[in-house]
């Protein structure tokens, strides 16, 4: 929205991206691997978008972050260079650019439509004094997908095209927590977690795939947008045949072994 810019289009196959003369070196290396880096992460999914995903590179900020609006299949970047200490050690645009584009295609796809409707509507009707009133509607809508696993599955097929890592940063981020009791647990990181978010939910993520086999993470997000999942944890029953409670349980005892046998 910032209408005093030199804002330009640029088209790919899959993308109209928005720029402006700031961030040409920005588009010019996304423009690249655009294309490419949504037909190898579509192969898990098989999605179908409505129309050419729409990213807008911000070049003017002092800051750098990426989010995803993926009912609107939109993404923004900031790509001024940054300074992490607890992510891997993989270039951060094409990583940023993979995670913000798996949350377009893993969350259409793992959304069902029940989820999108409200399970009950509420009215009221709001008086001050004798002449002031205001009515007022408020949907309740059915559980969305927990942070952790919004987040994991972004940071999980970033692994897959091999631009992130669950390297020696995460897992000494992982393992502090261990030590100062902060390993909490996923119902916890259902809405508050900040960092734990991306590093529980990768971690489980990758837990699974390698316990069930390859695919199982993406089954999960199918299932998902196949069949509506009141309690959202009951979809990994329905995949693995194993109760979320033990799988949850199997991965925080494996994690916490890993390090203690290194004391």
């Amino acid at each position: 929205n910032q209408g005093h810019l030199e804002w330009q289009v640029t088209e790919t196959k899959h993308f109209r991206f928005y720029s402006t003369p700031e961030s040409q070196n920005t588009l010019a290396y996304l423009t690249q691997i655009a294309d490419d880096t949504f037909e190898r992460l579509n192969v898990f999914y098989g999605w179908q978008p409505k129309d050419k995903n729409k990213e807008t590179v911000l070049g003017y900020t002092s800051y750098a972050n990426g989010f995803a609006e993926y009912s609107k299949e939109r993404i923004t970047i900031f790509p001024t260079a940054p300074d992490f200490h607890n992510r891997s050690r993989k270039p951060w645009l094409e990583g940023v650019f993979t995670h913000e584009l798996s949350h377009i295609i893993s969350l259409n796809v793992s959304t069902h439509w029940l989820s999108q409707m409200p399970l009950f509507l509420m009215n009221g009707l709001s008086r001050a004094g004798d002449h002031v009133q205001m009515s007022f509607k408020l949907p309740l809508f059915g559980p969305n997908h927990p942070h952790w696993y919004k987040e994991g599955i972004a940071q999980f097929d970033t692994w897959l095209l091999d631009r992130d890592d669950y390297d020696e940063n995460r897992r000494a981020y992982q393992r502090a927590s261990i030590e100062d009791d902060t390993f909490y647990p996923m119902a916890k990181l259902a809405f508050f977690g900040g960092e734990k978010w991306y590093n529980t939910g990768f971690g489980f993520l990758i837990y699974l795939e390698k316990r069930f086999g390859a695919g199982t993470v993406h089954k999960v997000a199918k299932e998902l947008g196949e069949s509506y999942y009141f309690v959202f944890e009951n979809v990994f029953e329905k995949v693995t045949g194993v109760p979320f409670e033990e799988l949850e349980k199997d991965f925080r005892t494996r994690a916490q072994a890993s390090y203690t046998a290194h004391r």
